[in-house]
């Protein structure tokens, strides 16, 4: 393919799915376009935009300084990079949409939009003109719409009816143990893992969608039992559930011993690598990348069964029949009694289907497919 310029626009870097997916692509795209990512708001906006830090020196990054609320200045200013780029791509991740739809049309036959759907449509787009917006621009093939697993594409044809898409499911890197593994793991054995207790690890933003109470009820009835198990939490606390909530909670349910609070962590990996289990108990989703992530550290998923979750575990995992208090501990209880060979054998298993599914060079080399398809159609 020859080779094209393509801009990826996401509101910010914070520790989230989107984010960790747009920066393993935009680095694996990097060695095969010309790849820019723009975003919408500062460090001084938001500071904590760790995930630039793993940003490859290839790939060119550019604020555009938005304050939070509507912004008129925004426009100009994708006006004036679309002018200077040329992209052939401009390919948008969450909720910023309305800010470079209306150059779809302005720079019609030149430009050429992806929208990648990182949830499920109907939460991704709440709102009617954003869902009227992207109706319009998905129908007339000036934006490609990009489902990223079988399980969101209900909700996409609830929402779009059936305008055509493209399915591309999420990846991440290879990745190994940080420099700080083995003392962590020194730590660790000493401090959360002892007498041969199974770590169940939860990494997400302390949202609601991502249900963390209900994981701590459950797990406190888990804590009746005599099995030995200790639960691990990464995550950023939100005004949702901030960090006084939850220790309160903890004290209150008196399980400050079977549950850390860690907040967030850049080195993710090695905890799964200490852990046994990986706790997802949302809402909703779409392709969690905490979960392939874990997938690739052999971690044994126990999961409710909600967006592309179900296609994803298949029999190598512990589903909660509903999202209850009740049924997510019948399904922590299971994971927590199983024995060490169908532990080795799901993770065996889990590990092989990264590899040959959920691994990002799988994924950039899908993106880089569907532009090459978009250019060529639009010559």
């Amino acid at each position: 393919m020859q080779k094209i310029t393509v801009l990826h626009l996401i509101p910010n870097l914070l520790t989230g799915g989107a984010e960790r997916l747009t920066v393993d692509l935009v680095n694996e795209l990097s060695q095969r376009v010309d790849v820019k990512l723009i975003l919408f708001y500062s460090l001084d906006s938001f500071p904590d935009q760790h995930f630039l830090k793993d940003l490859n020196k290839d790939v060119s990054v550019e604020f555009l300084n938005k304050k939070k609320g509507f912004s008129l200045k925004i426009y100009f200013k994708l006006f004036k990079i679309l002018r200077r780029d040329k992209p052939a791509i401009v390919h948008t991740h969450l909720y910023i949409f309305k800010y470079i739809a209306p150059f779809f049309l302005l720079f019609r036959g030149k430009i050429k939009g992806v929208h990648t759907i990182h949830s499920e449509a109907d939460r991704e787009s709440p709102n009617l003109i954003d869902r009227i917006l992207k109706r319009f621009l998905f129908k007339y093939r000036l934006c490609y719409p990009v489902v990223i697993s079988k399980g969101n594409i209900n909700s996409y044809e609830r929402i779009y009816g059936n305008i055509p898409f493209t399915l591309i499911e999420n990846g991440r890197k290879v990745q190994g143990p940080s420099g700080e593994f083995y003392r962590l793991r020194e730590r660790f054995d000493a401090k959360v893992k002892r007498n041969g207790d199974k770590i169940f690890l939860f990494v997400g933003r302390l949202e609601e969608v991502k249900n963390p109470e209900l994981l701590i009820y459950a797990f406190d009835k888990l804590r009746t039992t005599n099995l030995n198990a200790k639960l691990v939490i990464i995550g950023r606390d939100t005004k949702y559930f901030s960090k006084a909530n939850l220790l309160e909670l903890l004290t209150r349910l008196k399980l400050n011993q079977n549950v850390v609070y860690l907040g967030e962590k850049n080195n993710v990996y090695d905890y799964m690598l200490l852990s046994d289990y990986l706790c997802i108990c949302s809402k909703m989703e779409g392709m969690p990348i905490s979960l392939i992530e874990g997938m690739s550290a052999g971690l044994v998923p126990v999961v409710t069964k909600v967006g592309g979750i179900p296609d994803m575990v298949g029999e190598n995992g512990y589903f909660a029949k509903e999202n209850t208090i009740d049924s997510y501990f019948d399904a922590l209880k299971m994971a927590a009694s199983s024995s060490n060979e169908d532990l080795d054998l799901k993770r065996e298993n889990l590990i092989n289907e990264f590899q040959v599914r959920f691994d990002i060079k799988i994924c950039a080399e899908n993106y880089i497919r569907l532009y090459s398809e978009i250019v060529k159609t639009a010559n």
